[in-house]
């Protein structure tokens, strides 16, 4: 699945050392942009009846993130400008999740854990702000769409509307 909806937090770090919400980009995408302001190659994958459309994103040169390879880039547009954007990969052990999240730590400050609202998300954590969230999650074997069983997930989300 592409979108994972995540609900209540089950605890909290104290501080958070950047305003989240003034992110204009995430990796590189720029939110708000449009299909066309890509230099890759996008094939839509799915569309939703509120005007979403997410297109699976291909660049020769994005192909790692934070030291561990991509496995597949999702990219959401609401009203034809970006508003989602996830990286997935193949499932990171604890130690590179682990690491993984520290360097979100130290871009982005202290994280929420979350608890998943779907089942086979073994950990999942996130950087809430009013209009930006940036969530790290690992699957399970168990997830329910089986393209999604044993990978990691790292999306962010800005509503630009």
């Amino acid at each position: 699945s592409i979108l994972l909806l995540l609900g209540a937090s089950s605890g909290s770090w104290a501080q958070q050392s950047a305003d989240i919400n003034q992110l204009t980009a995430f990796h590189t995408f720029e939110f708000g942009s449009t299909p066309e302001s890509l230099p890759g190659k996008l094939t839509l994958d799915l569309t939703i009846s509120y005007g979403f459309n997410y297109y699976k994103y291909d660049h020769k040169d994005l192909r790692e993130l934070y030291g561990s390879r991509i496995y597949d880039n999702n990219l959401g547009y609401r009203d034809n400008l970006l508003e989602y954007v996830d990286f997935y990969f193949q499932r990171l052990n604890q130690a590179e999740f682990d690491n993984m999240r520290v360097d979100l730590v130290k871009q982005y400050g202290d994280f929420i854990m979350i608890d998943a609202a779907e089942p086979g998300v073994e950990e999942a954590v996130s950087w809430e702000g009013s209009v930006v969230t940036i969530i790290l999650y690992r699957f399970v074997n168990e997830a329910i769409d089986l393209l999604d069983r044993n990978k990691t997930v790292l999306a962010a989300t800005k509503h630009i509307q």
